[in-house]
């Protein structure tokens, strides 16, 4: 038996052990078992099935929307296969209408989009959260030990320092639950995260069952998405800046002054989006997620590498040199290409 058919064979299993625990009305609806023994034949749920089956993959194959609604009908359909691998048994029967060839078209399809269309979906979310945490100006959120680029020591929520601590902290776990979250519909997702934070003891029985189920299909696709992460379409990428910033990573020419203060002040007066676009190189550089392609050193535009620009002193009409405003004195901007 094949990796692929027994996989969904025992989430078949899983789904119908599932469906057992929650009693005959959960299955049946409330007239109960007997008249789901009335219920059409099998054949012609099977002909429903196969139809909803090709019906989702034709959906997503032509839907122009985001990654949610995507994964959303690939998910529907999958679900779908699962059902007609519950109700036909009979290998025979199996092979007449292709049904494991359509099972293996189903997981095909659903791995091409987690490997084509989940990177995008993971550099708009990065994007995302690098800006909100680029507009952070409140206390709140405590750096980690350790001994990265300005991590060694406490930071509040609006320092360069706690903005990377949540980074690499917490961002990768918060990226695959927000993937993970595409697949779910939002109401079952609901439920779980409302269900996680309750009180254990005002939880009946078949509530903490419920629960445990719904955290096993998260922790099932998160491990799938980390999967197909590490192979995913390396075509794409992002490249991004650490702007005037590039001080805090680089060093300033012998002798030239240094403008930018501390990482605090330069965090300060630093426009959000340059922010933004220094949280993410810096992500990208030391954060191993993402693959650095190349990161490179190019001379300041203002300054021409110098680290500093020539001023005129009108009180005494002689010229002297001050530490350069666009790279803060470093003379280079750091770029960073990932992917």
């Amino acid at each position: 038996m094949s990796a692929l058919r027994a996989a969904l064979l025992l989430h078949a299993v899983a789904s119908a052990t599932t469906a057992c625990a929650a009693g005959p009305e959960a299955r049946t609806g409330d007239a109960g078992p007997a008249a789901a023994s009335a219920g059409p034949a099998v054949e012609d749920t099977l002909e429903d099935g196969l139809r909803a089956v090709h019906a989702g993959l034709d959906a997503a194959r032509n839907d122009p929307s985001d990654f949610a609604g995507v994964a959303l009908r690939l998910q529907g359909a999958r679900d779908a296969m699962f059902r007609i691998m519950l109700d036909v048994k009979d290998p025979d029967r199996r092979r007449e209408p292709g049904i494991e060839e359509l099972a293996l078209r189903v997981e095909q399809e659903r791995r091409a989009l987690l490997q084509e269309r989940m990177p995008e979906e993971a550099y708009r979310w990065l994007r995302s959260t690098a800006g909100s945490k680029a507009r952070e100006q409140e206390a709140g959120d405590i750096l980690p030990a350790g001994d990265r680029e300005m991590a060694g020591r406490p930071g509040k929520a609006g320092t360069p320092g706690a903005a990377l601590g949540y980074f690499y902290r917490q961002a990768e776990r918060d990226l695959f639950d927000h993937l993970a979250r595409a697949f779910v519909p939002e109401n079952e997702a609901a439920e779980l995260d409302g269900l996680l934070q309750a009180d254990p003891a005002d939880l009946t029985e078949a509530e903490k069952q419920r629960a445990i189920r719904l955290s096993h299909v998260r922790k099932g696709l998160r491990a799938e998405l980390a999967d197909c992460w590490a192979r995913r379409d390396m075509r794409g990428g992002c490249t991004t800046s650490y702007g005037s910033g590039s001080i805090l990573v680089l060093d300033a020419p012998v002798g030239r002054e240094r403008r930018a203060g501390t990482p605090e002040q330069w965090w300060e007066a630093a426009p959000a989006k340059e922010r933004e676009e220094w949280l993410l190189s810096a992500y990208a550089e030391r954060g191993g997620l993402l693959e650095v392609v190349r990161a490179w050193n190019e001379p300041c535009g203002t300054c021409g590498g110098q680290g500093s620009t020539p001023v005129a002193d009108p009180s005494t009409g002689t010229g002297r040199d001050e530490g350069c405003r666009a790279c803060n004195g470093c003379g280079s901007t750091r770029r960073v290409r990932w992917r």
